[in-house]
């Protein structure tokens, strides 16, 4: 192979790490505020303080991130997110 092309695959392979490390580390900060939440959640219905309504705010939040972070890891693992990303830069050059 010649020397500039085996640059540029081995620039590619790099970069392709890259953005696999990226979206690795996004989606481990998605579950660990799942995990989170789960452990306030758990802390506040053990302590029997569900009842209250500031503490039955706090578990509806906890709860909403939960089902968020449940729905983001989905997407995110799913094959649906090449095109939702694929919209998404279609909608920004229109609005420019």
């Amino acid at each position: 192979m010649d020397k500039k092309v085996e640059e540029t695959l081995l620039k590619v392979a790099d970069y392709s790490n890259e953005e696999k490390e990226s979206f690795s580390k996004k989606i481990k900060y998605v579950f660990w505020v799942q995990l989170l939440g789960m452990g306030v959640y758990m802390a506040i219905d053990v302590a029997g303080l569900s009842d209250m309504p500031l503490y039955g705010a706090i578990i509806d939040l906890v709860l909403g991130l939960m089902l968020g972070g449940a729905l983001t890891g989905l997407l995110y693992s799913s094959r649906y997110i090449a095109r939702i990303k694929a919209a998404k830069m279609r909608l920004l050059k229109r609005s420019r």
